[in-house]
C-alpha cells in the first residue's frame, strides 16, 4: 500500500518536473503552480487563483474549462472573487447549447466585466467524457 502511494506521488512529481522542463525555454506565458500538486485537503479554485494573483500581480490569469464547468462556474465557492481575479477563460466545447452559452456569457460578464471568454470550437471528441477516459483500461 505504501509503495503504491509513494509510486503515485513520485509519478506526479516527475510529471510536474517534466512539464516545467519542457516549457522552461519556450516563449509561453504559462507556468505550473507547485502548491496545487499533491494536496489532500480542500483547495477551492478561488484560493489558489488568489495565491497566484498575489505572487504575480502583473500576470494575466486564465482558466481552461470544459463547457459543463463553464456553465456552473458562477456557483463555485467564492465565484465573484475567482472571476474578478481572472483575465479570462478558455472553454473547450462539449455538446454545448448556444442559448445556454449566451446566457452564461451575460451572467459571467455581469459578475466580472473584465472577463474575456473564448470558446475553442468544436472537435471530433466532444462525445467522450472525462469519466470514460478515467475508466479506460488501455488500447482496445
Amino acid at each position: 500500500m505504501l509503495s503504491t502511494v509513494l509510486s503515485k506521488m513520485l509519478s506526479t512529481i516527475e510529471k510536474r518536473k517534466a512539464i516545467e522542463r519542457e516549457t522552461k525555454n519556450l516563449d509561453l506565458k504559462v507556468f505550473t503552480f507547485k502548491d496545487f500538486y499533491l494536496k489532500k485537503e480542500s483547495n477551492p479554485t478561488y484560493r489558489w487563483i488568489e495565491e497566484i494573483h498575489s505572487q504575480y500581480p502583473e500576470k494575466k490569469l486564465f482558466l481552461l474549462l470544459g463547457f459543463d464547468s463553464f456553465m456552473g462556474i458562477d456557483k463555485w465557492i467564492e465565484a465573484p472573487s475567482l472571476l474578478n481575479n481572472l483575465s479570462g477563460v478558455y472553454i473547450a466545447s462539449r455538446l454545448d447549447n448556444k442559448e445556454q452559452k449566451e446566457e452564461q456569457i451575460v451572467n459571467l460578464t455581469s459578475i466580472a466585466n473584465q472577463l474575456k471568454i473564448k470558446f475553442l470550437g468544436h472537435h471530433d471528441y466532444e462525445d467522450i467524457t472525462s469519466t470514460q477516459l478515467r475508466n479506460k483500461k488501455g488500447p482496445e
